[in-house]
């Protein structure tokens, strides 16, 4: 890390082992069945399998992915949008995709692919704020015990917006869109700092130590504890393989 003091040397607690993330979750059916996931084709076969069956049209369903801290996780959608969710995160998403609207909900950081279809708009909920493209890649950060939203582009086009007010934002490639004082503010961006955890790099840009802390204990399911207060807010950049 790049601060305003001169590197020292860290301290980490005896005996306590930091492994770096792996690719978990736990899929928890509609009815509150769970299946533990370990790959995208166990998704797909855990679906197959816990499906409703019948010749009567079921109502559609709602699954949510959870994702633990130290875990992540890739999987193709029904409409083929692909999705890899980042630690510490949970994506709700239905048994299958019918109406005017593709939606699905999100509690974290995720990467979406998003398959094309003029006529369906995909649609990603969060706590504050929605997603509106037609086919597209962007993230999506947007952990509930956050105050902070973010959404970069890399191609296509996305409208981010707030379902109770008429406020919404376009973003064309290398925009982003993150929330400051609680209003919706966007800029351009010329790195891939954004997506670099989807290849296994945690990239900080100038966030606040207190963030950083926030982040780790997500990524390595691990408690920091900070005892000076001091240098909570002071801006740290840096970045490192998750396996380091």
């Amino acid at each position: 890390f790049l601060g305003n003091d001169p590197p020292q040397t860290p301290f980490v607690s005896g005996g306590i082992s930091i492994e770096p993330g792996t690719t978990k979750a736990v899929l928890v059916f509609n009815s509150g069945q769970q299946v533990r996931l370990t790959d995208s084709i166990a998704f797909e076969q855990a679906i197959e399998k816990f499906k409703p069956s019948g010749q009567v049209e079921q109502a559609i369903e709602y699954n949510k992915i959870i994702v633990p801290r130290g875990g992540e996780y890739n999987l193709v959608l029904a409409d083929g949008t692909s999705v890899m969710i980042n630690s510490d995160s949970k994506l709700s998403v239905p048994d299958r995709f019918e109406g005017k609207e593709r939606r699905v909900r999100l509690e974290g950081e995720a990467l979406f692919h998003v398959a094309q279809d003029v006529e369906h708009p995909f649609i990603v909920e969060t706590e504050k704020y929605n997603v509106r493209v037609l086919g597209t890649t962007f993230n999506v950060s947007a952990y509930p015990d956050s105050d902070l939203f973010e959404t970069s582009l890399i191609e296509g086009k996305v409208t981010v917006y707030q379902p109770d007010t008429q406020h919404e934002v376009m973003l064309q490639p290398n925009e982003k869109v993150e929330t400051i004082d609680g209003k919706l503010c966007k800029e351009t961006f010329t790195s891939d700092h954004a997506f670099l955890w989807r290849i296994g790099v945690y990239s900080f840009k100038n966030e606040p130590l207190e963030a950083v802390f926030k982040k780790l204990e997500q990524y390595y399911e691990v408690k920091i504890i900070n005892n000076n207060q001091e240098i909570a807010s002071r801006p740290w950049t840096g970045k490192f393989r998750q396996k380091e």
